[in-house]
């Protein structure tokens, strides 16, 4: 596992040993038991989760108690509650731990006190949001612009740590798929390798 210093490191370069001391003070190194909730409906969760090891799975419950999965951060992404992150509301939806995952937790409430001093700071919580942002827009033409098995394919080229340790009702949902489908999809990815 990274150490959280060389991760905020290596994700912004220009940040300075005394910027990321500051960052550090307001931040903890968790550890999430697999199926543990991270954030839960309702909550206050001012934090963002940068996934050092595991995966972080958000989703939401749709009207029948289904769950939709809507982002799987693995290694090296951040993930946190967007209602509370951008709007100060509660949390719309839930994040779980799919595997036992250690995650750098930062309190952005914080961090955002400190960047009102700290021009290096500032330009950091600037990134991560630009981060975010980018990921969401490439979530949004994941699901508007691929077909299923290309959305597969997409997933298997960049993120193939989450196809081997997310479960596959969890990859269905994220994917917009049944694991019927899912698990016809994968066979046909088998074979054509043979």
């Amino acid at each position: 596992m990274q150490n959280p210093a060389e991760k905020f490191r290596e994700l912004y370069p220009y940040v300075t040993e005394e910027d990321l001391e500051l960052l550090l003070s307001v931040s903890e190194l968790r550890e999430f038991k697999a199926r543990e909730k991270v954030v839960q409906l309702g909550d206050d969760s001012y934090n963002n989760y940068m996934v050092l090891q595991g995966v972080l799975r958000t989703y939401t419950l749709g009207r029948n108690g289904e769950e939709k999965t809507l982002f799987l951060a693995g290694e090296g992404m951040n993930t946190g509650s967007m209602d509370n992150l951008l709007f100060k509301r509660p949390a719309q939806e839930e994040i779980m731990a799919v595997v036992d995952t250690w995650a750098v937790v930062t309190d952005l409430q914080k961090l955002e006190e400190l960047s009102l001093k700290n021009i290096g700071l500032m330009r950091l919580h600037r990134d991560a949001y630009k981060l975010n942002l980018k990921e969401a827009i490439e979530r949004l033409t994941f699901y508007t612009k691929l077909q299923p098995k290309d959305r597969y394919d997409e997933l298997l080229k960049k993120h193939p740590d989450l196809i081997k340790h997310v479960p596959q009702k969890y990859l269905a949902s994220y994917l917009g798929m049944t694991p019927v489908s899912l698990s016809r999809i994968r066979g046909r990815y088998a074979r054509s390798k043979k």
